[in-house]
């Protein structure tokens, strides 16, 4: 059985990935490479074999610990966000599983219709802008999701949380905090503290390329067959 990217995208739209990766157990799923871009996903204690794109399944994860690094993060209270650059998944992935978004600034790229239609929908407002430090300057939540040119500089507000998602080290930048995703587990269980005070600024870094994760790709798997009945499945 193969399934497809879009098959799995349509899956994670309906998920929380974020809570996939909080409540992560013990799993006998393996993935092995199979093809170019294709893994197999292969759990023998339900009879599972599937392939399934690589590369959708990296930026699943990498999306999904973005947002997971946010909602562990993020001072509580309403979030103002800057998104600089992101694949669809990020910032599809954000919007809907990091609560108190009221407002996100994409400064690069366009905005997939089907995620403008979510925000309409749920009342999360959104504009575009080319100017990343003047939309940085007012938001307690800030991405960077792709690498790209140097950054130009900024200042982070106060509590902010600054999630480096590129896989490439920031210049000098004054923060409380230093986060990575090794850190992340420790924060779930409450045996690390991401921040100090609430004014505490905190950067997270993060891996420019999602590792490959057996547990997220059969909770993907099982929710396309579940969501999508007519699957677009390949024997």
């Amino acid at each position: 059985m193969r399934l497809s990217a879009e098959d799995l995208r349509a899956a994670l739209d309906c998920v929380d990935p974020v809570d996939m990766l909080i409540r992560a157990t013990d799993s006998a799923a393996t993935l092995t490479h199979y093809d170019t871009d294709l893994v197999l996903l292969d759990d023998p204690g339900c009879g599972l074999r599937c392939l399934l794109p690589e590369g959708f399944l990296r930026d699943a994860y990498a999306a999904s610990m973005a947002a997971l690094a946010a909602r562990l993060l993020i001072a509580p209270g309403v979030a103002i966000t800057c998104v600089l650059g992101g694949s669809r998944l990020h910032l599809s992935v954000l919007a809907r599983h990091v609560k108190d978004i009221s407002h996100i600034a994409f400064c690069a790229g366009e905005i997939d219709t089907r995620l403008t239609e979510y925000l309409d929908l749920t009342g999360i407002e959104y504009s575009t802008t080319t100017d990343f430090p003047e939309a940085a300057r007012g938001a307690n939540l800030i991405l960077l999701a792709e690498p790209g040119p140097t950054l130009p500089a900024f200042r982070l507000c106060e509590s902010a949380v600054l999630i480096n998602a590129t896989g490439r080290p920031l210049a000098a930048l004054a923060v409380d905090r230093v986060v990575t995703e090794d850190d992340l587990p420790g924060l779930i269980t409450g045996e690390y503290t991401g921040r100090i005070t609430r004014a505490d600024t905190v950067l997270v870094e993060l891996p420019g390329r999602g590792r490959l994760s057996p547990q997220l790709a059969a909770d993907l798997y099982w929710a396309a067959l579940a969501s999508r009945p007519t699957t677009t499945a390949h024997r």
